[in-house]
């Protein structure tokens, strides 16, 4: 759901690195095709010295026009998802 409203599309992973604990991914067809040519989501997940991580969240694009507004909807998502799993770990 970004922007109040359910967004579809295909994702397709382009790297998944274990090592560097990160991932890329491109969405792509749906909805966000209708704004998107390009919306690549890059994840990785940075440990801290106190024993707790950092989730950095990128996003690269490319709007289909210049009244396109970037892709906060999604950031907004991303943050989201970010805190429900920090706050499922944290009662397990």
């Amino acid at each position: 759901m970004t922007d109040g409203k359910v967004t579809t599309c295909k994702k397709e992973f382009e790297v998944i690195d274990p090592q560097n604990k990160s991932f890329t991914f491109n969405l792509f067809d749906g909805d966000v095709s209708q704004q998107y040519k390009m919306l690549k989501v890059h994840l990785q997940v940075i440990e801290k010295d106190d024993g707790g991580a950092v989730a950095k969240w990128t996003y690269e694009y490319e709007k289909v026009n210049d009244d396109i507004p970037p892709p906060y909807g999604y950031l907004d998502f991303s943050t989201r998802i970010t805190k429900d799993v920090d706050a499922h770990l944290i009662k397990a």
